[in-house]
């Protein structure tokens, strides 16, 4: 069971998952957004805590939603 959030997600960390989702990769992700691939990992990271739980499935393929 997920917490409620202590921080509401930032439109930033919601077009990151996006993008992520959309190319289940993040390296893909960082090109397409002009990030790297560092700064994808972050917000996902950061968007999973103020959501309170996993919001992607990683595996070796690439990540799922």
């Amino acid at each position: 069971m997920a917490t409620s959030p202590s921080t509401p997600p930032s439109a930033d960390q919601l077009l990151v998952l996006l993008e992520v989702a959309r190319s289940g990769r993040f390296t893909t992700a960082a090109l397409s957004l002009g990030l790297t691939h560092t700064t994808v990992s972050r917000n996902i990271s950061a968007l999973e805590r103020a959501l309170g739980g996993r919001v992607l499935a990683r595996c070796r393929s690439g990540s799922r939603c």
